[in-house]
């Protein structure tokens, strides 16, 4: 079972529990950005650098994996719900309109682009007059989306440059080469992995299946986890790393080459 990134161990704990409770006879849990690059086929076990970022309903997380772990991350409370509440108050504010969340919904999957773009782009949405109190449709433009999704896309870079000051170099060269894996509903948006490539001078790649990284993820790790002997997974380097453990095989290596 996938859980959020830096949770605390009573919240692990109780995640397992409440899974064992309704008649599981084992609990496996799997941080969900480590799920999702297994998901995606990134090759996390090998001693270089891999960055993911899973944008879901109600977080995206932001990651990076070495030596089977998660090296450095951050977790922000952005996602697709966010972007659905943002366009609901937008609409109460401009329009004294009174719309639900599927009606935002519609409006973010068929006007929501963080690229600029065609003006003549538009569509009609319909709710509840906040001053009548009668049914009203009004027009709303693709641009006021656009602009609507610019905190979006600020949130998102600062977010990726703080997981990237706080690893080690030699990773962070990594992700510059290799670029930064897009998964999760979230990176559906249009526009959103070229407009983040502009903003960070990192490319930016989509998953093949964004949706089902997370889910694709924790069943090989389940997999991995069961299938394989005790003995085997002992020796292997599914271990989590950490900083530390990153910057501990990193001197080993120097120590031997010497």
């Amino acid at each position: 079972m996938s859980i959020p990134c830096g949770i605390t161990s009573v919240q692990k704990r109780a995640v397992e529990e409440t899974v064992l409770q309704k008649g599981s006879s084992r609990a496996i849990t799997i941080e969900e950005p480590l799920a999702a690059a297994l998901g995606a086929g990134l090759p996390v076990d090998e001693p270089m650098g891999n960055m993911i970022l899973n944008i879901g309903g109600g977080t995206a997380q932001v990651a990076i994996l070495s030596l089977g772990g998660i090296v450095s991350s951050r977790t922000t409370r952005r996602g697709g719900l966010s972007i659905d509440r943002d366009i609901i108050e937008y609409v109460k504010k401009t329009y004294n309109l009174e719309i639900g969340e599927r009606t935002a919904e519609a409006i973010k999957i068929n006007l929501g682009s963080v690229e600029k773009p065609d003006p003549s782009i538009q569509m009609d949405i319909r709710g509840r007059d906040l001053i009548e109190g009668l049914p009203k449709t009004v027009t709303i433009m693709a641009t006021e989306i656009y602009t609507l999704l610019d905190s979006f896309i600020v949130t998102m870079v600062d977010t990726i440059r703080s997981t990237l000051e706080d690893c080690p170099p030699e990773l962070a060269g990594d992700v510059i080469e290799q670029g930064i894996i897009l998964c999760g509903g979230g990176a559906l948006l249009s526009g959103l992995a070229t407009r983040l490539q502009k903003e960070t001078g990192i490319p930016i790649h989509l998953a093949d299946q964004p949706q089902e990284c997370t889910a694709l993820g924790a069943g090989k790790m389940l997999e991995f986890d069961v299938r394989t002997p005790r003995s085997a997974r002992s020796q292997s380097s599914w271990k989590p790393a950490s900083n530390a453990n990153y910057k501990e095989q990193e001197n080993n290596n120097q120590q031997a080459a010497e």
